[in-house]
């Protein structure tokens, strides 16, 4: 869904510095972090973020971003990037550099290598090509791409993934938003980011902490990629702790923190899909 981005290239720079199962979509750009942090997931992703903002003394825009290519970056791509690049490419954050242009950032997951269209369009900014997203309604020119490693404590995380098919994990959510450029991204380059969290019910099923990137792999037609926790696993910090303390509790285990996260939805929600549903909303952006 890169028609907005699209659209906005016929200008330049200000600054040179549903229902699961349906299929609406509408052109949108991704604005904000995907509920409650769904790029990757909740904390895996914002401590390397923020850990690389204080190694490299920068501040870091943790949003996640879908870019695309500059028009005079995709003429001068090699013929050999040029046949691999994808329309969107998206990124886990933004640091906004001196001469007023942007470093695109991403997570670099342990378990998996850039695809090629990935590989493809970084290399075609880092070669002197610029990339163009927008951050709060205003365009900005992206002049480099970097990768930013996970800690050891998340990379041990991913050890611990699993394939699954999206059809078989239920939502805890009554709707998402933001979705429409991530499916995009995983039709053109597979699963984006690190593992989501997954809960293994008391029922025996299985429920997703984040939910809209499960969404986005459905519609995209790939496996997701999960770890999944007992019901009674302790959380792992203070950070999970306090992304599902709610009015209604303080979690202590993975069972807690999906519980309260299902019981802050809608009554008919949460009374009629205690242990996660099948279905969530989706307007098509």
């Amino acid at each position: 869904m890169a028609t907005t981005l699209m659209t906005l290239l016929t200008q330049p720079p200000a600054d040179a510095g549903q229902e699961y199962g349906s299929d609406q979509v509408r052109p949108k750009t991704v604005e904000t972090k995907l509920d409650g942090g769904d790029s990757v997931s909740g904390a895996s992703r914002d401590k390397p973020l923020n850990h690389y903002a204080s190694l490299h003394d920068v501040e870091v825009d943790s949003r996640p971003v879908s870019a695309v290519l500059s028009p005079s970056a995709v003429s001068k791509a090699s013929t050999s990037d040029a046949g691999a690049l994808p329309p969107t490419r998206v990124f886990d954050g933004l640091i906004k550099k001196d001469d007023g242009t942007y470093r695109a950032v991403y997570l670099r997951n342990p378990l998996q290598v850039l695809s090629a269209g990935q590989k493809a369009f970084d290399d075609t900014i880092n070669g002197g090509g610029s990339g163009i997203t927008v951050i709060d309604g205003k365009k900005v020119r992206i002049t480099d791409v970097k990768p930013v490693d996970a800690p050891s404590g998340v990379a041990a995380q991913g050890d611990k993934a699993v394939a699954l098919n999206p059809r078989t994990v239920r939502l805890s959510q009554t709707s998402v938003k933001d979705a429409a450029e991530i499916i995009d991204s995983m039709r053109a380059n597979g699963w984006a980011g690190l593992p989501i969290d997954v809960v293994r019910m008391p029922d025996g099923g299985l429920t997703t902490i984040d939910n809209t990137r499960v969404v986005a792999s459905g519609h995209a037609g790939i496996d997701l990629q999960a770890v999944i926790h007992p019901f009674d696993e302790p959380l792992p910090d203070q950070t999970q702790i306090d992304r599902f303390t709610t009015r209604k509790g303080v979690p202590s285990t993975w069972g807690d923190a999906i519980s309260l996260r299902i019981g802050k939805q809608a009554a008919a929600y949460r009374n009629r899909y205690p242990m996660g549903s099948p279905w969530t909303g989706w307007d098509g952006n």
